[in-house]
């Protein structure tokens, strides 16, 4: 995976303090959003929210179904 610029960098750790999570597949999300152009902090923040959810539920799913 290539490495961030500073300005990408700051953006990611911003909105992961904001998330209050560090799990890898949240930072993913939150990198691949900032790749894909989104530099909206409140905007980010939202849809990584959105995707945690989405990433929590399944992740209780398939520890229910176990």
């Amino acid at each position: 995976m290539p490495m961030l610029l500073q300005g990408e960098d700051f953006i990611v750790q911003s909105a992961l303090r904001q998330l209050d999570d560090t799990s890898s597949d949240v930072r993913r999300v939150v990198i691949d959003l900032v790749r894909s152009g989104f530099e909206d902090l409140e905007e980010l923040v939202h849809l990584a929210g959105i995707a945690k959810e989405t990433l929590l539920s399944t992740h209780q799913d398939e520890q229910t179904s176990i």
